[in-house]
């Protein structure tokens, strides 16, 4: 097997540019949905960064797991301890209105919230 930077996929400049082309895209949706004024280059940039990050750390928390996990039952256990908070966090099953306090704050940070409202 080959050493691991050899097995990561290599991206493309043409890749990394419809990447750009999408974050732009949803940043002008944003703009117009929302009135959010989030194409000046300095809030653009922040989001970006932002998100770059927030991707790094969910993968690298992934990778991690993934290395350490060797069994399926772990696998299965690990997938319910995580989804499941994220599932009951979210405002599928009740509203918002009468949850506790740290409920709502879980959900506010939770994102299956704003898909599902």
């Amino acid at each position: 097997m080959p050493p691991w930077p050899a097995r990561i996929p290599r991206r493309s400049p043409r890749s990394a540019l419809g990447d750009l082309v999408q974050v732009l895209t949803l940043a002008g949706v944003a703009s117009v949905l929302f009135g959010a004024d989030v194409m000046q280059a300095d809030k653009l940039f922040q989001l970006i960064a932002l998100g770059v990050v927030i991707v790094v750390d969910w993968v690298g928390f992934g990778a991690a797991a993934g290395a350490r996990i060797q069994s399926y039952s772990k696998r299965d256990l690990v997938i319910t301890l995580t989804s499941l908070p994220v599932v009951l966090a979210a405002p599928l099953f009740y509203p918002l209105d009468s949850a506790p306090r740290y409920i709502k704050w879980l959900s506010a940070a939770n994102p299956l919230t704003y898909q599902v409202a």
